[in-house]
């Protein structure tokens, strides 16, 4: 759980502290108005919170540094680069029999 924000940039951090309070926020008013489904949301919340502003703070003493900017659109681009891969032969012939058989199937 934590490394998920230690990988984050500083901007990403931001954004996320953002998003964090403003759902803690809605926990909170859900739960006074009496509709929060889940009351464990909100200690999740807080504590996904005070993971973002540990990270935020070591990353200010210099105890931390943030990944550089041009690391993650390689790897997203590798990691796409690899879904877009056709399918192997083997594969391919398997998907391609089973239509076979139902063609078959309707013309007898």
């Amino acid at each position: 759980m934590n490394s998920e924000f230690v990988s984050m940039t500083d901007a990403e951090l931001a954004k996320k502290m953002a998003d964090l309070k403003s759902e803690l926020f809605n926990l909170r008013f859900a739960q006074a108005s009496g509709s929060l489904a889940n009351p464990i949301a909100i200690r999740d919340c807080r504590k996904n919170i005070a993971r973002v502003a540990t990270e935020m703070k070591k990353r200010e003493l210099g105890l931390s540094k943030a990944p550089i900017a041009s690391e993650k659109p390689a790897k997203k681009a590798a990691e796409k680069a690899e879904e877009k891969k056709p399918a192997t032969k083997k594969v391919a012939a398997k998907t391609a029999e089973p239509k076979k058989e139902k063609a078959e199937k309707i013309l007898v």
